[in-house]
């Protein structure tokens, strides 16, 4: 057979199910950097030379590819590709393993791809229980597509099809049938059977657990006693243990923590503090005094031995914390965005002149790329951490105090890089992006947090047709949810929604020249009962008014002339949160999380 040219569409998963099985910050990580591997993989054995999108430089890749290559034996080829990605699974899932203590390294210097393949599947067989190589073979599904480009005209059309092509493979796809023994589930996936636990506090087997089950006695603290996991479970939370990443409680405390560390003497206290635990094993939860009980200590396995001691140096810990002004902050966000209608934007329905897509396609994928590093850069250097940023999608973690700077930050640097050299080019004006945010307690389940990022996000993209917005969701300690959803520009004037609320922020953190909450709570009071069915109020300039006199009576300002001025420079930024809002209560909302994240932030030092 002679040489052809082909696109060639590629995916791996599964992803979303994969990604949010987690219950500790490191199996969110692990989920999103496994998938990236393996697709990193896959794109060495496609050449990189020959991807289309997304940019192959790009350090977190999503989990699908598109390539134009050149073969005699296009079977063969995508065959070797997908053997590759199941090949680096296998690797990833074994150098898991070794590090769980459930295997030795398997020996494969100086073999070949085929010989290691061959080792690396022996090795898996050999691990007990015995389900451990069906769970792991049987997890990754991969998915590809391959259609002939007759000529160089075809492109746009041959892009249409393929992507309808492996809509349809999806549609019907393959899967093997899940037989396991009646046994206690993995505490993360709670799909298949558990078969590596650790033992519970009084050093017994969990209730439930298959027999044959693996005890994982190295590197105790990445399970908590009693807790089991499945093959592939095990894969996520020992994978890369050598690199560390910060829990939920590190990322709430990250400001404060970030403070005192510029104090030498101070940190040393609490240094001495952490030197009290296994180093190793220190979770930044133990610097919550709530925690510091037996309760605690017996499920997360620490020694009751140091129970008082801890206890004594935690005073001396708030001590310095109250030295320098901070409080043991434990609320954190968890940011989530997606661009908008990036389907209909690939397929270059927006592009002025569609015989130029495949080249749009790779400037693109070239200018996301570009934003993704930078979004890493904003989030890292801002008191967070990014799980994954693929350009035109992201997810990460920030602290409250840095929450509203990186929001408006990523905004702003998606129109810079991504938007307006796109649109200046190829007259492209349909590139947004719309995110979701949780804030949420430190303790609240992970799983439970990235669900509602989600749920948000999918919120701000039904804003309207448009879409570019955001929405954020605030899950209290008491279980009550308060949600606002917001486009990201005002309508009629310019800048971002979300610095109007940053500003309400700041006045009611002010404690000499700003305000009091007491407008929130009686400007709520007063119109909630006025709202027609639909959740609507008419009578703007009476809100206008009040919300004025309601302002005034909150000024913390001494001066007359000086409170009258500063009044309606403020009285301007809540009107616009109160303009731009489609309804009242989502205005209230607003103006109550605002409040919600001002007693987060009290006492803590804003940049």
């Amino acid at each position: 057979m002679s040489a052809q040219q082909y696109l060639f569409l590629f995916t791996i998963g599964p992803v979303q199910s994969f990604i949010a099985q987690a219950r500790k910050t490191r199996d969110l990580y692990a989920g999103s950097a496994i998938l990236g591997d393996i697709i990193d993989e896959a794109v060495e054995k496609a050449g990189k030379k020959n991807i289309i999108i997304p940019n192959p430089d790009l350090q977190a890749k999503p989990n699908r590819f598109l390539a134009k290559i050149i073969s005699d034996d296009p079977q063969k080829f995508a065959n070797e590709v997908e053997e590759a990605a199941r090949t680096k699974w296998r690797a990833i899932a074994l150098r898991s393993f070794t590090s769980a203590g459930v295997c030795q390294a398997p020996e494969t210097n100086g073999f070949d791809e085929v010989q290691k393949h061959r080792i690396d599947c022996t090795k898996l067989g050999q691990i007990k229980p015995t389900e451990t190589k069906t769970q792991i073979e049987d997890f990754l599904e991969i998915y590809w597509v391959m259609l002939k480009l007759d000529h160089e005209d075809d492109y746009q059309e041959k892009y249409d099809e393929i992507q309808k092509l492996l809509g349809a493979v999806k549609n019907t796809r393959n899967f093997k049938q899940i037989n396991e023994l009646a046994a206690r589930k993995c505490a993360l996936d709670g799909e298949r059977n558990a078969l590596f636990y650790r033992s519970t506090a009084k050093n017994v087997k969990p209730t439930f657990i298959q027999d044959g089950a693996q005890v994982i006695t190295k590197e105790e603290h990445f399970l908590n006693p009693g807790e089991g996991l499945s093959a592939v479970s095990l894969v996520k939370r020992f994978y890369k243990t050598e690199k560390s990443f910060p829990s939920t409680a590190k990322i709430s405390l990250s400001q404060p923590l970030a403070i005192i560390e510029q104090y030498p003497v101070d940190q040393k206290v609490l240094d001495a503090f952490k030197c009290i635990f296994d180093k190793k094993a220190f979770d930044e939860q133990l610097f919550y005094e709530d925690n510091l009980t037996e309760n605690y200590f017996i499920k997360h396995g620490y020694d009751l031995f140091i129970l008082e001691k801890a206890k004594v140096e935690h005073e001396k810990v708030k001590a310095i914390f109250k030295k320098h002004n901070q409080k043991f902050q434990k609320y954190y966000a968890l940011i989530t965005f997606d661009g908008d209608d990036m389907g209909k934007v690939w397929s270059g329905e927006f592009l002025m002149d569609k015989a130029h897509l495949e080249i749009f396609q790779k400037s693109l994928a070239k200018r996301l790329g570009v934003f993704a590093n930078k979004a890493e850069e904003i989030v890292n250097t801002s008191k967070g951490i990014t799980v994954y940023a693929g350009g035109d999608d992201f997810l990460g973690f920030v602290n409250l105090n840095a929450l509203f700077k990186v929001m408006s930050e990523l905004r702003e640097e998606y129109d810079k890089i991504v938007s307006a050299p796109i649109e200046e080019k190829y007259g492209e004006s349909k590139l947004t992006f719309s995110a979701g945010v949780a804030i949420a307690h430190y303790k609240e389940p992970l799983g439970v947090v990235l669900k509602c990022a989600r749920q948000a996000e999918r919120e701000a993209k039904e804003i309207d047709e448009n879409k570019a917005a955001f929405s954020l969701m605030v899950l209290k300690g008491s279980g009550q949810k308060v949600s606002i959803r917001y486009k990201w520009y005002q309508s009629g004037v310019g800048g971002q929604i979300i610095d109007k609320m940053n500003a309400v922020v700041k006045r009611l953190l002010d404690e000499d020249d700003g305000y009091s909450n007491t407008f929130i709570k009686n400007i709520d009071r007063s119109f909630r009962p006025l709202l027609d069915s639909y959740g609507i109020y008419y009578a703007k300039e009476a809100m206008g008014i009040e919300l004025r006199r309601l302002l005034a009576n909150s000024s913390r300002k001494k001066e007359r002339e000086a409170r009258k001025t500063d009044v309606e420079i403020f009285f301007q930024d809540i009107n616009r949160l109160y303009r731009n809002a489609a309804k009242m209560d989502n205005f209230f909302s607003c103006l109550h999380i605002c409040d919600f994240i001002k007693r987060e932030l009290k006492d803590v030092q804003s940049n």
